[in-house]
């Protein structure tokens, strides 16, 4: 569904749409999508709007356009999925937009006392309830991921009213009228706990990667905080970097002699 009235443009929630129907398998590898004008005519847009949409998907190599026989899902990949960082996505949208199919299991919901590690994260104090949910990703190879997400309760309630197998969480609450902005997100190694190996399905002395991340909407305040687990041997981050030249001097000053 779209929302004329969302601040979000119409073209970005478009997008949204395309990218969960590849999540969810609708839309699978190498599919051939529907015209601009049939788009256009389902989702009462203007074939404007789709045409930009398709052409940003098209950019992200999410899908590809062939001369004379129209807009395809791009191939996806099975095995280790790799995240270049630098876009603030939630853990489903991302792999998503890597054209991974995926499925995603509901292991629990729920209304809890705020741990003093979330309270600190979410800047709220101990008195108050949160809405916790765990998610586990999975693709046609095995599981990827185990996500745990927290907000305050009154966000909760609109959390809750949605299918969180399916929806993109930061979607939901942009089209509620929060504006997500920036993220601090840290990612370590560490060792699951035995839970957390048995969802996984690999070995307890296994190594995965730890991704927390703080999101924040407009003004630097913190709407959510995730704790996502990944599989070491199924998913990678890679990074671009760019060199800035030091001074020789400065250098030299530094280096220990």
């Amino acid at each position: 569904m779209l929302y004329p009235n969302s601040h979000k443009p119409l073209y970005e929630q478009f997008k949204e749409i395309i990218v969960m129907r590849i999540a969810n398998g609708e839309y699978r590898s190498n599919d051939l999508l529907s015209s601009e004008r049939e788009f256009a005519e389902q989702f009462n847009i203007s074939r404007v709007t789709v045409r930009q949409a398709i052409s940003d998907l098209v950019k992200d190599g999410v899908l590809v356009r062939k001369h004379g026989k129209g807009t395809f899902v791009a191939s996806g990949s099975k095995g280790i999925i790799e995240n270049a960082l630098g876009k603030l996505v939630g853990v489903v949208e991302e792999l998503a937009y890597r054209n991974v199919k995926i499925s995603v299991c509901l292991i629990e919901k729920s209304y809890e006392t705020v741990s003093e590690d979330v309270a600190k994260k979410l800047k709220t104090n101990l008195e108050y309830r949160i809405f916790k949910v765990v998610r586990v990703v999975t693709d046609d190879v095995g599981p990827i991921a185990i996500d745990y997400s927290y907000v305050l309760e009154n966000i909760g309630h609109l959390l809750d009213k949605s299918d969180l197998t399916k929806d993109i969480v930061y979607a939901i609450l942009e089209n509620y009228g929060y504006k997500i902005s920036t993220a601090d997100q840290n990612i370590s190694a560490g060792s699951p706990s035995a839970y957390e190996a048995n969802l996984l399905e690999i070995d307890g002395l296994a190594p995965v990667l730890v991704s927390e991340r703080i999101t924040f909407v407009e003004g630097r305040i913190p709407i959510m905080f995730n704790r996502s687990i990944y599989r070491a041997d199924r998913y990678k981050y890679s990074l671009a970097l760019k060199r800035y030249p030091l001074g020789i001097k400065s250098i030299q000053e530094n280096v220990r002699h």
